[in-house]
C-alpha cells in the first residue's frame, strides 16, 4: 500500500503537468559589462594553482557574495513554503507566479468559491485534482481526507474519466496543530517564516524550516488529509507493510554539518 499511494503522488502530479520551475536559484543577473571577472588569480589551474590563499574578495568564513543592485537581476523562480509553487501551480502559471512579489498573493480576486487570495483558485483547482485521482489509495488505506467528495470542483474536468472532481477548499480552511495557522494562511502570501520568540528546540517546519525536517511528508499531510482525525505527521510515522517507517527515508544519508552552512559537504553515495 505504501508504494501504492508513493506512485499514485508522483502519478498524479505529473498528469496533471505539475513541473518544477527552475532550479538553477531565486535569480539570474543580466550579463552586461563588468559582469566577467577576470582579474589575475580567478583562473582555477588545477594542481599547483599559484592562488592557494583566500580570496581578496571572499566575505566571512570565505563565501563570496554579489552586491548587485536588485535591478541587475531577473527573477526566474521563487521558493516559500515547499511543494507550492513546484506541485500546485500549472506549468502555463509558472512565469506569471514566478514573477509576483509574496505581496502579490495576499490580493483577493474573485474565484468560483468566492473572494480568496490572488492564486488560492489555482492551487485549489490542481489540488482538488490531486485528491481525485489519489481518492480510491486514500479510501482503501484507510487514511481521512479533507476533500469535500459530494462539492464538485467548478470547471474541473474529471480524473481520470468517469471519476468525479474533489472540492480542496476545506482542505485550505483547516489549521496545523491546536489553535495553529491555516494552510490557506501558510500559502497566501507563499512565503516561510520564523517565529523568533518559540525557544529554539522547538521551533520546526512551518515555523522556519531546519534541514533534517521532512517538510514534504507534512506539507502533502495538510494539503490532503483530515487533520481533525488524524496528524500532520502522519506520513512521516506511517506504518505500512514493510520494515521501513514513513513514506520517505526519515534521516539524511549522511549527518549534517552543526554550523553553517549546515548540508553535508558533496559525498558519492
Amino acid at each position: 500500500m505504501k508504494k501504492s499511494i508513493l506512485f499514485a503522488l508522483v502519478l498524479g502530479m505529473t498528469s496533471f503537468g505539475f513541473g518544477c520551475g527552475d532550479d538553477d536559484g531565486m535569480t539570474t543577473p543580466d550579463t552586461g559589462p563588468g559582469d566577467e571577472d577576470t582579474g589575475p588569480g580567478d583562473e582555477d589551474t588545477g594542481p599547483g594553482d599559484e592562488d592557494a590563499g583566500p580570496d581578496e574578495d571572499a566575505g566571512p568564513m570565505g563565501f563570496d557574495f554579489r552586491d548587485d543592485a536588485p535591478s541587475a537581476y531577473t527573477r526566474r523562480d521563487r521558493m516559500g513554503m515547499p511543494a507550492i509553487a513546484t506541485a500546485v501551480i500549472s506549468t502555463d502559471q509558472k512565469a506569471p507566479y514566478n514573477m509576483d512579489d509574496p505581496a502579490d498573493d495576499a490580493m483577493t480576486v474573485t474565484t468560483p468559491w468566492g473572494e480568496l487570495p490572488k492564486w488560492a483558485g489555482e492551487i485549489a483547482t490542481n489540488l482538488g485534482g490531486l485528491h481525485a485521482a489519489l481518492r480510491d489509495d486514500f479510501a482503501t488505506a484507510g487514511i481521512p481526507t479533507c476533500e469535500d467528495a459530494t462539492a464538485m470542483t467548478p470547471d474541473m474536468p474529471a480524473v481520470p474519466p468517469g471519476t468525479p472532481p474533489a472540492n480542496a477548499i476545506p482542505c485550505a480552511v483547516q489549521t496545523v496543530g491546536d489553535g495553529g495557522p491555516t494552510v490557506l494562511s501558510l500559502v497566501a502570501p507563499d512565503h516561510l517564516s520564523v517565529d523568533t520568540s518559540v525557544a529554539p528546540g522547538e521551533r520546526g517546519f512551518p515555523n522556519g524550516r531546519a534541514p533534517a525536517d521532512p517538510v514534504v511528508d507534512i506539507t502533502l499531510a495538510v494539503v490532503l488529509l483530515d487533520l481533525t482525525m488524524v496528524g500532520a505527521d502522519t506520513f512521516v510515522t506511517f506504518d505500512g507493510p514493510s520494515d521501513v517507517d514513513g513514506l520517505n527515508p526519515t534521516a539524511n544519508d549522511v549527518p549534517f554539518d552543526t554550523t553553517f552552512p549546515y548540508f553535508a559537504a558533496p559525498h558519492t553515495p
